[in-house]
């Protein structure tokens, strides 16, 4: 039984500034839950985002208390399913808030029956390494080129690059950075910057280094100009925040060569959906890339761990920053990347819940 929850919002400065088209930010944008039973407790966290799923962190504390205003319905698998079941509209409008409880929920549920949250599930459990991508911020020219090479020295091969759109700007850095090590695996993320179709197939023909694929390109987020766009390039794009659901992967099936997916378990409203938007990809022939939130703490991050093990293709894996971003990451052990960007997953994934607990 459940007997109490809280939720907070959490803001932990970080160590350097993280800059792309649509946001700066110095500090975590992040929602904690937690659901108290008699002997375990449970935590579930998310990053509304307003450019992403209109959410905040103050609408999703509102959504998560109008769902529990009287009382906490679920304590098991089948009453969980019935509370989803009752309120399958306002889940879908609030995914971000949805997220945080449901992984309060499956992290507490875990704990109490002693196994991993992956075995409630049934699926497969956290067991092999991973290694994460190198992800860079739009900033200065001097700013960018420390922290390559900082990711460089840590032994990254795959960098994913916020761009501004400007080649000027651009171009300086992806140059700089190839000739560095020409065998580095470079995406770009655009974060709808180009206003045309026309001005992202003049960037893109532009390019002066091969990269793999280019992440929300759009300003205007239309499916029949990303179509155009597409069937006017040869590099792959990348959805992210023009998939949150599956019905927004339907429009872009018949060109499976050419598309990415990124998934990110809060945008996506939890572990579940996040499985099913991948599955579905997964039979569209559609790349993966597992992304994460700038500022997640560890417990959201281990959940994109457990959404990355169920990968077959995995094309790139964000986040496992820690403390390396947040001043105070307040879950340990901390899901952190050591050399070549790599995270030995066993022993979570043996853990009870997701394998991380508040404090030291």
């Amino acid at each position: 039984m459940i007997t109490h929850f809280f939720i907070e919002s959490l803001q932990i400065p970080f160590r350097v500034s993280f800059k792309h088209h649509s946001a700066t930010r110095t500090t975590t944008e992040t929602i904690l839950v937690k659901l108290e039973g008699p002997n375990w407790n449970g935590w579930g966290e998310s990053c509304p985002r307003k450019y992403v799923t209109g959410e905040s962190c103050e609408s999703a504390i509102t959504q998560i208390n109008t769902w529990l205003k009287n009382g906490i319905p679920f304590f098991d698998l089948p009453s969980w399913d019935s509370f989803c079941d009752a309120h399958k509209d306002s889940i879908e409008k609030n995914p971000a808030a949805f997220c945080a409880l449901e992984l309060a929920f499956f992290d507490g549920y875990s704990k109490y029956l002693n196994i991993p949250v992956s075995s409630i599930l049934g699926w497969q459990k956290i067991e092999k390494t991973f290694h994460y991508s190198a992800v860079l911020g739009d900033g200065s020219f001097s700013t960018f080129q420390k922290l390559a090479e900082a990711h460089l020295n840590w032994g990254f091969k795959s960098f994913k690059i916020k761009i501004s759109g400007n080649p000027e700007v651009d171009f300086e850095k992806l140059v700089w950075l190839f000739n560095q090590n020409s065998s580095l695996k470079i995406r770009l993320d655009a974060n709808n910057c180009f206003s045309s179709v026309n001005q992202a197939i003049q960037y893109l023909q532009h390019l002066p280094i091969p990269i793999e694929a280019m992440e929300e390109p759009l300003e205007s987020k239309s499916n029949q100009e990303l179509l155009a766009l597409i069937q006017s390039i040869s590099t792959p794009i990348i959805l992210d925040e023009m998939a949150i659901r599956k019905d927004d992967l339907l429009p872009f099936s018949n060109f499976n060569q050419k598309i990415w997916i990124n998934l990110r378990v809060s945008k996506m409203g939890g572990i579940q959906k996040t499985n099913q938007i991948l599955k579905l990809a997964e039979e569209l022939g559609f790349g993966i890339v597992v992304g994460c939130q700038v500022g997640e703490t560890s417990l959201l991050a281990h959940a994109g761990l457990l959404i990355a093990q169920q990968v077959s293709n995995l094309k790139g894996l964000e986040g496992g920053y820690s403390d390396r971003l947040l001043e105070n990451d307040p879950f340990k052990p901390p899901i952190i990347f050591g050399e070549n960007g790599s995270f030995n997953g066993v022993e979570i994934g043996n853990t009870p819940g997701f394998g991380v607990r508040l404090g030291n």
